[in-house]
């Protein structure tokens, strides 16, 4: 899709009375003799004024936003990396089967631990005091301890709340 196209209308924002109101008007007449291609143009640039009479168009770039990474440049680097090694992988495979891609297989399974291993040894800097589900932490916690902690101490909390 081109820069100069849109990606069509947001239909969420239809106004029914206007675009009753500019099908009212009707179709233009065509003159006699008009070929397939005149009357199928003509019926489409009816159709685009009676949408863009009824709602506005959708905005340009809408999918085309690129994923935002919240930890580090480290990550996003080891990421990318990743998903290359990943991509090379599966395109070995499709060409040449499962058996002729021991080294790309090898070398994504070393990119994709190289990415986990940082994002588990990635700690989350927290408040003094942090209120999370009711519950107050306050410590440097890993993604690994920080579930692990907070599940103990949410089913301690829910269990007191319960009763049993």
């Amino acid at each position: 899709m081109g820069r100069g196209e849109h990606l069509g209308w947001a239909l969420r924002k239809l106004d029914h009375v206007a675009l009753s109101r500019k099908l009212d008007e009707g179709p233009p007449f065509l003159e006699e003799p008009a070929s397939a291609d005149d009357s199928a143009e003509v019926l489409n640039n009816y159709l685009v004024n009676a949408c863009n009479s009824c709602m506005p168009r959708r905005g340009y770039g809408v999918r085309k936003r690129k994923a935002v990474h919240w930890w580090n440049n480290e990550i996003a680097d080891l990421r990318l990396e990743c998903i290359k090694n990943r991509h090379i992988y599966l395109r070995v495979v499709k060409r040449q089967g499962p058996d002729g891609s021991t080294a790309e297989r090898i070398a994504f399974r070393e990119a994709r631990h190289a990415l986990r291993t940082s994002i588990r040894g990635h700690t989350v800097p927290l408040l003094r005091k942090l209120r999370y589900l009711g519950l107050y932490l306050d410590s440097h916690l890993t993604f690994s301890g920080h579930f692990t902690t907070v599940s103990g101490k949410a089913s301690q909390a829910a269990l007191a709340i319960d009763g049993s």
